[in-house]
């Protein structure tokens, strides 16, 4: 854990709550594994029994896919949305998504999944923004967004990496991409006007 070495061993001492001289065979190894993979950054944990005298703890970490950012706070978050503990970030930090909005470290793997679809644009994507507590406004390195919508969001997704293909929409001067109503695209300049188009 990047976390203290002190603080680290300390909870998984109290999550095993055990102690020198301790009996291996009065130790529940089940309710010790759940106990260690209640810790926040603890993905997962084995426990077994080394006799005489030994037990033996392997934990993973969980992994950071994200940075949340809520108010001045920004909290790393795994795929299941589960906050990562960190005393600093780690290396490589400033790569991972940055995630907006209220709730939507519950959503992420839904994004995750929504953005296995079309890799291109996972690829060109700095930040997604949760709206409303329902759908997702993705924000591209280029600045251009793209609200998708409520529902059948990953239909809306192929449709545009579609027209992105033919028409190179993603790249011109369109700073929003408006896939919010069914059949129906709306691009808006940079400027701020709006314009329908076909899809």
């Amino acid at each position: 854990s990047s976390e203290s070495p002190d603080l680290t061993f300390s909870a998984i001492l109290a999550a095993l709550n055990v102690k020198s001289g301790d009996s291996l065979l009065g130790i529940d190894l089940q309710a010790s594994r759940q106990k260690l993979e209640a810790i926040d950054w603890v993905a997962s944990a084995t426990v077994e029994r080394r006799l005489p005298d030994t037990l033996y703890v392997t934990l993973v970490e969980r992994r950071a896919v994200a940075i949340w950012q809520n108010g001045d706070e920004y909290t790393l978050i795994d795929r299941d949305g589960r906050t990562v503990r960190a005393s600093r970030m780690p290396p490589g930090a400033e790569t991972l998504l940055l995630l907006g909005g209220p709730g939507a470290p519950e959503h992420v793997g839904e994004l995750l999944l929504l953005l296995a679809y079309e890799p291109a644009v996972a690829r060109q994507l700095r930040a997604a923004v949760w709206i409303g507590h329902r759908r997702w406004n993705l924000i591209l390195n280029n600045g251009v967004e793209i609200w998708l919508p409520e529902e059948d969001a990953v239909a809306a997704l192929q449709q545009l990496a579609k027209l992105d293909d033919k028409h190179r929409l993603l790249s011109r001067e369109f700073g929003v991409v408006d896939l919010r109503l069914p059949d129906k695209l709306y691009l808006r300049k940079r400027a701020g006007e709006a314009a329908p188009a076909p899809t």
